[in-house]
């Protein structure tokens, strides 16, 4: 075989392999491409995740829990008007008795029954709510059902759906990262943040460590109260 001949034979299979490079490649590319995607698909996921537990916690109580609140705080308003005032009330109701020197004689009047409340006065809100506790609360209950508004599950179940949710997104979320890590695509803010403190509070410990050693060393060595140990009092990585 000539020369040329060889030369056309290796080319020929160069182009052959240059193609199958070519080809691996593209494949290549086309996979990244693909995982790029599912990523993209997982980090909505997270965020989807982030969102419910968001809704979870804020959300509005129930319209059940609502009024219940509302029959509860009527009732205590009126207890605790009652508690304060009640005798008061009926002291007004009964009319006072005043009693006064004069002339050398004691002269004793009878004021006229009033409510505990002038004609131009506001009523506080505890009376209102005992006098027509029903009434009251219905009121609130009415005013409720005006106000748009959407509630969410019972306030009681919410700690425990938190916790599960709270901890499905924490795996779920270091899977992401990690994903992440692997395409070279950028990484949540948060994560960033979360990693580069954790690094920080790590080297503040270890720092911590080393400094306590040193002390312990200098005690034991007796070098502690020394001009030079005084003025240092900490690991010599740490003197500038």
């Amino acid at each position: 075989m000539s020369l040329i001949e060889t030369a056309k034979e290796i080319l020929t299979d160069l182009s052959d392999a240059l193609r199958g490079a070519g080809k691996v490649e593209a494949e290549l590319e086309r996979r990244h491409r693909d995982d790029v995607a599912k990523h993209a698909k997982l980090r909505e996921t997270l965020l989807a995740g982030f969102r419910e537990r968001d809704q979870i916690r804020n959300a509005l109580a129930p319209d059940v829990e609502l009024h219940a609140n509302v029959a509860r705080i009527v009732d205590a308003y009126a207890e605790v008007y009652l508690r304060d005032h009640g005798s008061g009330l009926l002291r007004h109701l009964s009319g006072q008795i005043s009693s006064q020197e004069l002339n050398g004689r004691t002269v004793t009047t009878m004021g006229q029954p009033n409510l505990p409340v002038g004609p131009n006065e506001a009523v506080p809100l505890g009376l209102q709510c005992a006098l027509d506790p029903e009434g009251m609360t219905a009121k609130w209950v009415a005013l409720i059902r005006r106000i748009p508004h959407e509630g969410g599950i019972p306030m009681a179940e919410r700690p425990a759906r938190l916790a599960e949710l709270d901890s499905e997104l924490a795996a779920l979320e270091q899977k992401e990262d990690q994903v992440a890590k692997m395409l070279n695509v950028p990484r949540r803010r948060e994560m960033v943040q979360r990693e580069n403190a954790a690094a920080s509070a790590a080297e503040l410990a270890e720092q911590k460590r080393k400094d306590t050693e040193w002390l312990e060393e200098q005690k034991a060595s007796g070098r502690l109260g020394t001009p030079q140990v005084r003025t240092a009092h900490m690991h010599p990585d740490r003197r500038g």
